[in-house]
C-alpha cells in the first residue's frame, strides 16, 4: 500500500466531499513519519492519494472537521505545521476525525493563526482543554524540550526560541546545529558554549575561547540551578494538570527580555562572578544590565 502525490486532472472531476484541518510534523511528514507531504515551497495546492480501500484509523488520509480535534492526535506545540484540506473521492467520518481517499492541502497556518481559527469559529469559540493532547515531549522531532518556541529537531532543550538541530541546549535564541549550549543568541554551529553571541565553534564562554574542562565546569554549575528562560507560557498554563486539560488556545509567546528577567538571584550572582564575564555580551543575550566593570 502506498501514498503518492497526484495532479488535479487525476481526480477526474471528483467533487469536494468535505473540508477540514490537519496537523503535520515540523517537516510535513505524517504522524508516524512514513510519508512526507512536501515542503513550505510546494505543499500548497498539492494533492495526495492512497491506493486500496480506506479504513478508519488503519489506512487513508486523516483530518478533523473541527480544528480543535486535531490536537487529539498531535502535540499542541508551535513547531508543528497546520493546514486546511479538502477531501475527494471517498471519506469515512467517525467522532472527531475523518479519513479520505484523497486530500488537497489548500492553506497553511502558523501556530498562532491556527489558534485564531479555533477561536473565531462560532461553534468552537471560548473553548479550552484538549482531549488526549500531549505536551512538548516527543513532539515533531523534539525530545525532552520545555519552553520552546519555533524549534525543530531538538533533544533535551530548554528555553529555546527559533532553534533547530539542537542537543542539550538551554536559553537559546535563533540557533542551529548546537550541542551543549546555554544562553546563546544567533549562534549557528556550536559545541559546549555558554553566553555567546554571533560566534560559532567549540569551548567558548562569553565569546572567549576556554578549555573543554572549563566550559564543562561552568555548564555543570549553570544546570544545577535548574532554571532556563521560558519563551512561552505553556508550562505555566499546564501547572499540575494533564496536557489535555490545559487551555491550549491561551498559549502565547514570551519575549526574551521578560523571560530572562526571571533568572534566579543566585544564578545571576554566579554568572556575573565568572572571570570571563562580559557585561555587554550578557546584556545582548539577556537584556539584563549589570553595573559592574570587568
Amino acid at each position: 500500500m502506498k501514498t503518492e502525490r497526484i495532479k488535479k486532472k487525476d481526480l477526474k472531476n471528483s467533487k469536494v466531499l468535505a473540508e477540514g484541518y490537519k496537523i503535520f510534523n515540523h517537516d510535513f511528514s505524517t504522524q508516524h513519519g512514513n510519508y512526507c507531504y512536501g515542503t513550505e515551497d510546494d505543499i500548497i495546492n498539492s494533492i495526495h492519494r492512497v491506493d486500496h480501500d480506506i479504513e478508519m484509523c488503519q489506512w487513508g488520509l486523516h483530518f478533523s472537521k473541527n480544528p480543535l480535534d486535531c490536537f487529539n492526535y498531535y502535540a499542541s506545540v508551535q513547531w508543528n505545521k497546520f493546514g486546511k484540506v479538502r477531501a475527494y473521492e471517498q471519506i469515512i467520518d467517525k467522532d472527531d476525525k475523518t479519513v479520505a481517499k484523497a486530500i488537497e492541502i489548500i492553506q497553511l497556518y502558523t501556530f498562532n493563526e491556527f489558534i485564531e481559527v479555533i477561536k473565531q469559529d462560532n461553534k468552537f469559540r471560548n473553548c479550552s482543554g484538549i482531549s488526549d493532547g500531549s505536551g512538548i515531549r516527543n513532539g515533531s522531532g523534539i525530545s525532552d524540550g520545555y519552553g520552546i518556541s519555533d524549534g525543530s529537531g531538538i533533544s533535551y532543550g530548554s528555553g529555546i526560541r527559533n532553534g533547530s538541530g539542537i542537543k542539550n541546549g538551554s536559553g537559546i535564541k535563533n540557533g542551529s546545529g548546537i550541542s551543549d549550549g546555554y544562553g546563546l543568541c544567533e549562534v549557528y554551529g556550536g559545541y559546549k558554549m555558554a553566553f555567546c553571541h554571533k560566534i560559532s565553534g567549540k569551548f567558548y564562554l562569553f565569546n572567549k575561547k576556554v578549555t573543554e574542562e572549563r566550559i564543562d565546569q561552568v555548564l555543570c554549575e549553570l544546570r544545577k540551578f535548574n532554571w532556563y528562560p521560558k519563551y512561552n507560557n505553556a508550562c505555566d498554563l499546564k501547572g499540575n494538570k494533564e496536557w489535555y486539560k490545559t487551555d491550549i488556545p491561551s498559549i502565547k509567546a514570551i519575549e526574551p527580555k521578560e523571560a530572562w528577567s526571571k533568572m534566579p538571584k543566585g544564578m545571576l550572582e554566579y554568572v556575573t562572578s565568572l572571570p570571563e564575564f562580559d557585561a555587554e555580551i550578557f546584556k545582548r543575550i539577556t537584556f539584563i544590565e549589570v553595573d559592574k566593570e570587568r
